[in-house]
């Protein structure tokens, strides 16, 4: 496909693009236009640009130029998580979408992770002091300076209290939610934009996915509600033997500090073929069935997300369900 001629002057297309279309946090615009730059598909928006200029053929004629190649695929995925939280969920949203893309896309977006440096870990204790209301030495008998994980909207830190049970805190990163805040406005703009001016934007219903965006992250950012979620599904599951969920401590727990017990074990992803034949696979499989069918059926809630990921061996041979900020 020839490239348009947009494609070479970058600051007098795609980036005056924006700028003009959208008011608000023209900053921002400026920074998402260069990072798909970077992944060579920042054309895609001078192509809609003439598309909205001259009608639904220019319109397929943009799509299909960002639909094309394979790399295109992993150039999109790359640039969401670079993007940051929002535009790595809005990711994991449309990976749900085939009618809206197609299977290359689909199978690239599916693997979006949080890839990010991690916060210096004096900013993260201010979070903490600032958050429980007491230094970090009142609140901890040691420590760990060195996160357990990173993601974009928090990291993971592990610890012991005074009374010596391990936990692990995970703690906001500070300025998340005013970025995370800024970037669904800027999508819900572009979202109303191309439902009004474009027949794609209609027919597929972006501005609903992005409410949908703006209503999952409003959640996740309330650590309170991940511990209230911890603590329903711990009470679903608590007569299943080879079951269990992490404990809440309450006293430890705010809006953007989550406090839980830690548990031993090893993400199922990591145990070898070996290992798990070692196991009572039927056993464990039963309960895991068990407790979903009576999650769905009677409890009408449900972990919502149970991939390898957030499921662990624990050391005494039980499945230990985790991460629930958004079950269903």
């Amino acid at each position: 496909m020839t490239k348009l001629k947009s494609h070479v002057n970058f600051k007098s297309s795609a980036g005056s693009l924006f700028t003009s279309w959208f008011s608000r946090h023209p900053e921002r615009y400026i920074e998402i236009l260069r990072v798909l730059r970077r992944y060579e598909i920042h054309h895609v928006a001078a192509q809609f640009r003439r598309a909205h200029r001259h009608g639904e053929e220019d319109e397929a004629f943009a799509l299909n130029g960002l639909m094309e190649r394979d790399d295109h695929a992993e150039g999109l995925a790359s640039a969401l998580e670079e993007l940051g939280p929002c535009f790595i969920k809005l990711g994991q949203l449309l990976s749900t979408r085939p009618d809206l893309l197609p299977a290359n896309y689909i199978a690239a977006l599916s693997r979006l992770q949080d890839r990010i440096v991690p916060v210096p870990s004096d900013k993260i204790i201010r979070v903490i002091e600032s958050e429980l209301g007491r230094p970090i030495a009142a609140l901890f008998q040691s420590f760990d300076r060195e996160p357990l994980a990173t993601a974009s909207i928090a990291q993971v830190h592990r610890a012991i209290l005074h009374d010596g049970d391990e936990v692990v805190v995970k703690v906001q990163r500070p300025g998340v939610r005013q970025r995370i805040e800024i970037d669904v406005e800027v999508l819900h703009e572009i979202a109303h934009f191309t439902t009004r001016y474009t027949s794609f934007g209609a027919r597929y219903g972006l501005s609903q996915i992005v409410r949908e965006l703006e209503h999952s992250l409003s959640q996740e950012l309330d650590f309170r509600l991940e511990a209230d979620n911890t603590r329903l599904i711990g009470r679903q599951i608590a007569d299943f033997r080879l079951l269990t969920t992490p404990a809440v401590y309450s006293d430890y727990t705010s809006r953007r500090v989550l406090t839980l017990s830690f548990i031993h074990g090893r993400h199922l992803t990591r145990l070898s073929r070996e290992e798990l034949n070692t196991l009572d696979l039927r056993a464990i499989a039963k309960d895991l069935l068990s407790a979903y069918l009576k999650q769905i059926v009677i409890d009408g809630v449900f972990h919502g997300d149970p991939h390898p990921g957030n499921i662990l061996l624990t050391d005494d041979g039980r499945l230990a369900l985790m991460d629930f900020f958004t079950p269903y």
